[in-house]
């Protein structure tokens, strides 16, 4: 009967000290993040130097045509 209880006290610990995430899983996610925002602010500011200097490009050609 000890060894039955025992076992359930057992189990009951390992619930309750089970996490939904552990702290490397948390880590990971957040580097993830991290590189991701990073990735898409930089792909943002290159879109908008290509853009001036393809508008720059546009109206040096447009002087050298006339």
């Amino acid at each position: 009967m000890d060894k039955k209880r025992n076992n359930r006290k057992r189990e009951e610990s390992k619930l309750q000290h089970k996490k939904w995430f552990s702290v490397s899983s948390m880590f990971t996610i957040s580097i993830t993040l991290i590189v991701l925002a990073v990735s898409l602010l930089c792909m943002l500011f290159f879109l908008y130097l290509y853009r001036e200097t393809m508008e720059e490009n546009a109206v040096t050609n447009s002087e050298q045509a006339v």
